[in-house]
């Protein structure tokens, strides 16, 4: 019985592990969401910004406002970058939180399954128990009904 009671004692701190961890995962991907948000912002700011140059520059712009241009759009591209390595940290804090969370539901599947054999074995034996003070009863009863006869 001390022994189911430690299993049952395991298997809920691992279910609190595993509710953490799903926390966890669900914050990672919401930042990861933010992140993919923000680089589509990027992307999209730096594709107008050409576009709006493009045109600008047809029409004739002086040397100092392309230099400027060009200066900025390094600088946008520059952003760009650290956006992608932000995007791939929170890739994989993602993916890092993912195993976790399936490390402790493996984790809690084992302990479902020990618990699972420790109550068969209590149940087999309680069971035998049974049988056994079941059948000193009636090998008593048939001993007192021989010595009545």
């Amino acid at each position: 019985m001390s022994s189911l009671k430690s299993i049952v004692f395991a298997i809920g701190m691992t279910c609190q592990k595993r509710d953490a961890q799903v926390q966890i995962v669900n914050r990672y991907k919401r930042v990861l969401a933010f992140a993919n948000e923000q680089m589509s912002q990027l992307n999209s700011y730096a594709q107008e910004t050409s576009d709006k140059w493009r045109v600008s520059s047809q029409r004739g712009t002086s040397p100092e406002l392309m230099c400027h241009h060009y200066q900025f759009m390094a600088r946008l591209q520059d952003a760009i970058i650290l956006q992608t390595d932000v995007l791939d940290q929170a890739e994989r804090d993602v993916q890092s939180a993912h195993e976790n969370y399936l490390e402790a539901e493996m984790q809690l599947a084992s302990f479902e399954l020990m618990k699972k054999k420790l109550q068969l074995d209590i149940d087999v034996k309680l069971s035998r128990r049974d049988q056994k003070q079941t059948d000193e009863f009636a090998a008593t009863r048939k001993i007192k009904n021989y010595e009545t006869l």
